[in-house]
């Protein structure tokens, strides 16, 4: 199934299914057979794949003020933000992946359930020094630097990247270095 610009609340049941989202949409997401892929273009979006059986690919917005909600199923899923705030659920039984793009992350994001399954990762695409090759790219030496300085409250961990993204990962009070790649 591909289903395009779709606003407000909608279900899709399919195997299979490329979504493209619009402004407004709401969409819970029973992915059958396969996994699906959804891309949000701009504006405010959510995807709620709790039901899917299969795992979810949710790429965010790459400009424009954008507040998202992406929440997986219960395979592996990857969960990218974009732009603007997002929050982050991955899937229920198996390990996920949280990415974030630099040059298009920046905001406040969310990780609402790192520390729920074995094997969760961040993936940091363009944060490292190869890429930037200014000086400013991570290695995994200095990586850790960022995870030194996490700020802990009530159980969360918040690190700052340097093109001021914050993650928060609740629930979680300790975050190591084997979790990120990327770097």
């Amino acid at each position: 199934l591909s289903f395009l610009n779709g606003t407000g609340d909608t279900t899709v049941t399919a195997g299979q299914s490329t979504i493209y989202g619009a402004s407004g949409l709401d969409l819970h997401l029973n992915s059958a057979s396969g996994t699906s892929l959804f891309v949000a273009t701009v504006g405010n979006q959510t995807l709620d794949g709790a039901s899917s059986l299969f795992g979810i690919h949710a790429f965010g917005a790459d400009h424009g003020a954008t507040t998202q909600t992406f929440i997986g199923g219960t395979a592996a899923d990857t969960l990218v933000a974009g732009t603007g705030n997002a929050t982050l659920t991955g899937g229920s039984s198996a390990a996920s992946v949280f990415g974030f793009r630099n040059g298009v992350a920046g905001s406040d994001y969310t990780i609402t359930d790192f520390g729920s399954t074995a094997g969760n990762s961040v993936l940091l695409v363009h944060y490292d020094e190869a890429y930037l090759k200014n000086g400013k790219g991570y290695t995994k030496e200095s990586f850790q630097k960022v995870l030194d300085a996490a700020k802990h409250d009530h159980g969360n961990t918040t690190i700052t990247l340097s093109d001021n993204s914050r993650i928060t990962f609740v629930g979680v009070d300790k975050l190591t270095i084997d979790q990120f790649s990327g770097l």
